[in-house]
């Protein structure tokens, strides 16, 4: 999924050095992208997500990995992102 208008957007974000960074959401994908000088961080769903595909043009297909959500935290100096997952799911490692 892309942005409608990325150009326009993007001479709006440039203009203002101090934007830390472009949260949103609703896209069923957690992921981060580079864009007009700052960082685009995208929350996953809090339902199902959609299938990982690389590939251009690929259908949209739903997986049920685990619904999350992000938590945000300015402590003055920058922003921090801890990305949470709502459901339990296979773990490697866990302890006993």
């Amino acid at each position: 999924m892309s942005l409608a208008e990325p150009e326009a957007q993007a001479a709006v974000v440039s203009k203002h050095a101090h934007v830390e960074r472009v949260i949103c959401g609703h896209h069923h994908r957690n992921s981060q992208a580079r864009f007009a000088g700052t960082i685009a961080s995208i929350c996953p769903s809090t339902a199902h997500q959609l299938q990982l595909d690389l590939v251009p043009g690929a259908d949209i297909r739903f997986t049920f990995e685990p619904p999350g959500f992000q938590l945000h935290l300015w402590d003055g100096g920058g922003l921090v992102t801890h990305t949470a997952m709502t459901e339990d799911y296979p773990s490697w490692g866990t302890r006993d």
